[in-house]
C-alpha cells in the first residue's frame, strides 16, 4: 500500500510537463520565433526571425532562461545574414561562450575563427581571412590579452609581426623570415599615413568603369566618397573627366587617403639620396621620363616639395607593381589597357645615404588608360632613421 501511495503521488508530476511546439508572429503576419514550450518555457532548439520573416538565429533554451543580452544555454547559436547564409556560429557552455567560434563572408566563406576557453576567454589563435579564405592577420591570445600578432600578405605569406606589449614590430622578408625589429607606436598616425592617392582614368571612349580599392588600413577620406560594398562606379571620358554615377557630379579623379596598418616592403640601397635643394627638379624630371603630364605630375609637385625642399637630403624610393599592392590594391572593370601605379615613399635625412637607382615603369597611353600617384613619409625604418 505504501509503494502505491507513492506512485499515485509521482504520476500527476509526470502528467503535468506539457511539450508544445509553438510558433509566434509579429504584427504585420510574418513569423518571429519557432519552436518547443516545456511546461510554458522555451526548451532546445529555437529558431529566431528578422520583422520581414528571414531566418536571423538557431538558438538552444534551457529551461527558458535569458541572461542579460545572451541567451544562457549549453549549445550551439546561428546567426544568419538575409540573404539566408550563415553569419556566425557561437558555441555555449552554461551561458558561456566556450569552444571553436566561427564568423563568416555573405558568400559563406571564413571570415574570422577563435577559441574560447571554459570560463569564455580567448585562448589561442584569431584568425582573420580575405574572401579568398587566405589568413591575413593571426593573433595569439593569452587569457584574452593579444600577446602577438602576425600580419600576412595575399598569398598567406608572413609580412610582419607585432610583439612586445604591442611595442614592437618585426618586418619579414619576402619569405616570411624576419629580418628587422624597430619601436611600434600606433599614436604617431604621421609615421603610418598614405597621402592623397589620387586615380586618373583616360578611356579611348567615353565608357562606364566599376573601380574597387581594398586597402590594408583605415580610409580616412575618399573623393568622391567611396561606396564600401560598391566601390565608385564612373563614367569616363577621354580627357580624363569622371561622373560619379552615385551623384551625378563631376571630378577630375579618384581621391583617397588613408591609415595602413602594415608596412610597405623595400630595399633602402634602392632609390635616390637627393639634396632638398635638388628635389624639386630631380621629380620632375623623372615623372616626365616614366609618362605623366604636367598636369597630373605638377599636382604632386605642390602638395609633396613643401615637406621636402628644405630638408639636406631626401631619401626617395618609389613602389610600383606588387610592391605597392602589398597595402592597396585596384580592381577595375574593364581592365585598362595599359596602367601605372607609382607611389613615392621619402624620408628626410641628415646626411647622404648610397643608393643605386631604381629601374622605373614607363607609362603607355595607348588604349584604356589609368594612371594613380600617391606617397608616405617613412619615419622608422631601422636603416634610414640613423640618417
Amino acid at each position: 500500500m505504501k509503494h502505491l501511495i507513492s506512485l499515485l503521488l509521482f504520476l500527476p508530476l509526470i502528467a503535468s510537463s506539457q511539450h508544445t511546439d509553438t510558433t509566434y508572429y509579429s504584427k504585420n503576419g510574418n513569423i518571429s520565433a519557432k519552436g518547443t514550450l516545456v511546461n510554458d518555457k522555451k526548451e532546445g532548439l529555437w529558431y529566431l526571425y528578422d520583422i520581414d520573416g528571414t531566418l536571423a538565429k538557431e538558438v538552444y533554451f534551457v529551461n527558458g532562461k535569458v541572461g542579460g543580452a545572451n541567451y544562457t544555454f549549453t549549445g550551439k547559436e546561428v546567426d544568419y545574414y538575409p540573404s539566408g547564409t550563415i553569419k556566425q556560429i557561437k558555441k555555449w557552455k552554461d551561458g558561456v561562450l566556450q569552444g571553436q567560434q566561427v564568423a563568416f563572408y555573405p558568400n559563406g566563406d571564413t571570415l574570422k575563427t577563435v577559441f574560447c576557453d571554459s570560463l569564455g576567454r580567448f585562448n589561442g589563435w584569431l584568425k582573420e581571412y580575405n574572401e579568398e579564405e587566405k589568413v591575413q592577420r593571426a593573433t595569439l591570445y593569452l587569457d584574452d590579452y593579444p600577446a602577438y600578432t602576425e600580419f600576412y600578405d595575399s598569398t598567406e605569406t608572413r609580412r610582419e609581426i607585432l610583439i612586445d606589449h604591442e611595442t614592437k614590430m618585426v618586418q619579414c622578408n619576402q619569405n616570411g623570415e624576419p629580418i628587422d625589429t624597430f619601436d611600434y607606436n600606433p599614436q604617431k598616425k604621421q609615421q603610418s599615413w598614405d597621402l592623397k592617392p589620387i586615380i586618373y582614368l583616360y578611356p579611348d571612349k567615353t565608357q562606364h568603369f566599376h573601380v574597387i580599392l581594398t586597402y590594408r588600413g583605415t580610409n580616412l577620406f575618399t573623393y568622391p566618397i567611396y561606396n564600401n560594398e560598391k566601390g565608385w562606379h564612373v563614367i569616363a571620358k577621354p580627357d580624363g573627366t569622371l561622373i560619379n554615377i552615385e551623384d551625378s557630379l563631376e571630378y577630375s579623379y579618384l581621391f583617397w587617403e588613408g591609415q595602413r596598418i602594415r608596412s610597405y616592403q623595400f630595399n633602402p640601397e634602392k632609390g635616390y639620396c637627393i639634396k632638398g635643394e635638388n628635389t624639386q627638379n630631380f621629380l620632375r624630371e623623372t615623372f616626365s621620363e616614366i609618362g605623366l603630364k604636367p598636369r597630373e605630375y605638377n599636382e604632386l609637385l605642390v602638395f609633396w616639395l613643401p615637406k621636402m625642399v628644405n630638408n639636406e637630403y631626401n631619401y626617395i624610393h618609389f613602389l610600383f607593381g606588387e610592391a605597392y599592392n602589398q597595402v592597396a590594391e585596384l580592381e577595375v572593370t574593364p581592365e585598362p589597357d595599359n596602367k601605372l601605379r607609382i607611389f613615392m615613399l621619402y624620408s628626410p635625412l641628415k646626411k647622404p645615404l648610397n643608393t643605386y637607382p631604381q629601374t622605373l615603369p614607363f607609362l603607355n597611353r595607348e588604349g584604356n588608360v589609368l594612371l594613380e600617384w600617391g606617397g608616405a613619409e617613412i619615419m622608422q625604418h631601422p636603416v634610414l632613421k640613423s640618417y
